[in-house]
């Protein structure tokens, strides 16, 4: 293979690695979060992006005349379906709204690098990092709080309060209060006063508590 050609598909595969790593950033950001689609959902989305601009931009030389940006066309269109699968609605609650548009927008990012616009395409990935901080739920900014009374009948012993314990630091819950009345040796009742951050914390922390064996009954104050 000539010379030439070899150099020209090295620059063209650091476009595709700039992408991967913008990808990884952003990926990286999100499974911080515990979101579902972290650094290899991001970065091989990036690389793809990536890699089908290159494509449409220079694989098409030797064809005459031809529309160089079809495929780029598809691929927002198509990573737009594959976005919305990461979208929940539970219980009128929407969740991966947005790790669905930072999947959408990493693609973009993949596609800008892919077409040469390094400057642009890492630019937009560091906004979309600092976008992700600054207005994160728990931030300064969009800060929200739940606040759930409950009594919770339970096994008696040091094992089932301990597995609660962690199960609220999971949830980074903050326990106002704790009451605890013993019905009698194998049954204990605690009464909390807990707030969550966000009211899906809140729902996923009842959902957990409702499958574990050593919970008899769940009630709300």
């Amino acid at each position: 293979m000539d010379l030439a050609i070899l150099m020209e598909n090295a620059l063209l595969f650091c476009r595709i690695l700039g992408a991967a790593v913008c990808g990884i950033l952003i990926g990286y950001e999100r499974r911080s979060q515990n979101k579902v689609a972290g650094i290899r959902t991001h970065a091989i989305l990036a690389v793809g992006a990536a890699l089908m601009v290159v494509i449409s931009k220079y694989g098409f030389g030797d064809a005459g005349s031809y529309d160089g940006s079809r495929i780029a066309a598809q691929i927002v269109s198509g990573v737009g379906f594959l976005g919305t699968g990461l979208i929940f609605v539970k219980h009128d609650n929407i969740t991966g709204l947005t790790t669905s548009a930072g999947i959408w927008t990493t693609a973009g990012i993949g596609m800008a690098i892919g077409a040469g616009m390094f400057l642009i395409g890492f630019s937009t990935a560091f906004l979309v990092i600092l976008l992700q901080k600054i207005f994160h739920r728990n931030s300064f900014f969009n800060k929200t709080s739940w606040n759930q009374g409950m009594t919770l009948e339970i096994k008696n012993g040091e094992e089932p309060i301990k597995r609660i314990k962690n199960i609220l630091k999971k949830y980074d819950a903050d326990v106002i209060s704790v009451n605890r009345h013993f019905e009698n040796e194998e049954i204990i009742k605690i009464q909390l006063n807990i707030v969550f951050d966000d009211i899906s914390e809140r729902q996923f922390f009842l959902m957990e508590m409702l499958k574990k064996n050593y919970v008899n009954e769940i009630k709300f104050l």
